[in-house]
């Protein structure tokens, strides 16, 4: 849970740089045009990039990472 809340937080502290990039993709997963993830409110956008971090195939990614780290 730390390696994940550490990525969420860097990942929303440059959210202005890797943008275009995350609204991509978060219109690649939930099935929505880009423009209506651009068009979210802030409360909503935040929601959905914690959601997708909490999915439960990120954290079994991360655990192998942080475990290979080790």
């Amino acid at each position: 849970m730390k390696l994940i809340a550490g990525l969420l937080q860097g990942v929303i502290s440059n959210l202005a740089v890797v943008k275009i990039e995350i609204n991509d993709l978060l219109a690649s997963v939930t099935g929505k045009p880009v423009q209506e993830i651009q068009d979210m409110s802030l409360v909503d956008y935040t929601a959905l990039i914690v959601a997708f971090f909490k999915k439960p195939e990120l954290a079994d990614f991360f655990k192998s990472i942080a475990s290979l780290l080790k």
